[in-house]
């Protein structure tokens, strides 16, 4: 057996009905761990061949997925989610790949997408799959992250033939809402144990962006900036610390962080969309177009519609 799906759900039925059918027909099993679901989410998986089993929920993430691993048979393991779908002629590159590949571990591209699209609004990387009994698992209870067995983080090569697109995070603005408040508060509680997580305060710190808590937002965005001293992330978190000094009105704050975004990184591009909307409240137009021009280089759609958007309110 290659290939094993592991996934976490709870009251996942109307996403699976759409990416389960999907995953059950390019992979060799699903283990599926349900965390105490009252819908049809157990009926749908079992309908589609998944292998349940339940795990009462306990906040953490991390302790779920390691329970999904201990019933896994496949050579391979990729780890999902049931708001992710992978398309079926990237899942059959994606088997020949892992049908040769040397390494225990690979990188896969995470798109987020509006459902049931698949255009990224802005994308990531993370270690999706890994070589089943070598001792990979799963560590902190928000944000869980493959370690190896000598508790080394996982970060594995690129397949870049392969990408996850992610629905889940354009939800009911009630069920986003209630998202942003679980994840705030396992965060909370996972760093009073670990203060020097730099993840951790990136993470927290865009939910409470997300919630609308801009003052929150701007302590941990600070504290995520001040302690990535590899500049891994440092540069998008100022852009999102900009946004939040916007939010506030505080555009003097906002057009700092904004500068000291492309200071740590020249491509982050995102920052002129910033300095766009500073110029266009002072009546800078031309300034302005200047700004949103280069912000529509982005890599990113999501991106790419702000400086649209504000380009569209230049008379």
């Amino acid at each position: 057996m290659l290939l094993t799906a592991c996934m976490i759900v709870k009251n996942e039925e109307e996403m699976l009905s759409k990416t389960l059918p999907v995953l059950s027909s390019v992979v060799d099993e699903i283990i599926l761990v349900d965390t105490g679901s009252s819908d049809r989410t157990i009926e749908i998986a079992k309908e589609c061949g998944a292998r349940v089993f339940n795990f009462p929920w306990i906040n953490d993430f991390s302790a779920a997925r390691n329970e999904s691993l201990k019933h896994a048979k496949g050579e391979w393991i990729i780890w999902i989610d049931a708001d992710e779908m992978i398309k079926t002629e990237e899942f059959e590159d994606l088997k020949k790949f892992l049908a040769e590949a040397k390494a225990d571990a690979y990188n896969i591209k995470i798109c987020e997408c509006e459902p049931p699209s698949f255009i990224p609004c802005n994308f990531y990387f993370r270690p999706k799959i890994f070589r089943n009994g070598r001792g990979i698992h799963f560590e902190r209870p928000i944000n869980e992250h493959p370690f190896d067995a000598d508790g080394k983080a996982i970060n594995g090569d690129l397949v870049s033939s392969v990408s996850t697109y992610h629905w889940g995070g354009h939800l009911a603005e009630k069920a986003m809402e209630k998202k942003w408040n679980r994840n705030i508060n396992l965060l909370v509680n996972m760093l009073e144990g670990n203060a020097s997580d730099k993840h951790g305060h990136f993470l927290l710190a865009n939910n409470l962006r997300q919630a609308g808590r801009y003052e929150e937002a701007v302590a941990e965005y600070e504290k995520a900036i001040a302690l990535d001293t590899e500049k891994q992330f440092a540069a998008a978190a100022a852009v999102k610390l900009g946004w939040c000094f916007y939010n506030l009105k505080r555009a003097k704050e906002a057009y700092r962080a904004a500068l000291r975004a492309l200071e740590l990184d020249q491509n982050e591009v995102a920052a002129y969309n910033i300095l766009g909307a500073i110029a266009l409240a002072c009546k800078k137009n031309k300034e302005a177009l200047e700004m949103f021009k280069k912000a529509e280089t982005s890599e990113f759609a999501e991106e790419r519609e702000t400086a649209k958007s504000f380009k569209e309110k230049i008379s």
